[in-house]
């Protein structure tokens, strides 16, 4: 049991990270492109749409991960558990897309956050809990 949330913490961010900061940069680059120029919409339009496209799916995919996740491995069926760990798996998938867009927006190029991706996710699997002794 122990292993799944080693999983969930450490396997899941760099898979969902790469992804959304590939879609940032082409969001970007188009926005940059062609809505800048004609001051159509603002910054502020661009960083609520892109936080907003990618909502449906983390709820998607975090409940999808739960099903698959909580129930096979037999952890406690009562209402107040399974929904307290199916809330912070949603909110999990929230923070991991937005925290992508974060770093991605903190770079001009793909390739200097794909340099300093790595240093990202070793500080969120040193910092998470998993490796805080009780």
């Amino acid at each position: 049991r122990m292993f799944t949330a080693i999983i969930f913490a450490f396997f899941l961010p760099p898979a969902v990270v790469n992804s959304v900061v590939v879609n940032f940069f082409r969001h970007r680059e188009l926005w940059e492109d062609r809505e800048l120029p004609s001051a159509t919409y603002g910054w502020v339009a661009f960083c609520t749409a892109n936080v907003v496209c990618e909502l449906p799916m983390a709820v998607v995919s975090g409940t999808l991960y739960w099903l698959l996740w909580y129930l096979p491995v037999g952890f406690p069926a009562e209402a107040s558990t399974s929904g307290h760990v199916y809330l912070m798996t949603i909110m999990w998938s929230f923070f991991q897309t937005s925290w992508g867009q974060w770093i991605a927006a903190l770079g001009p190029t793909y390739g200097m956050i794909s340099n300093v991706l790595p240093f990202f996710f070793v500080m969120i699997a040193l910092f998470n809990g998993i490796f805080t002794p009780y």
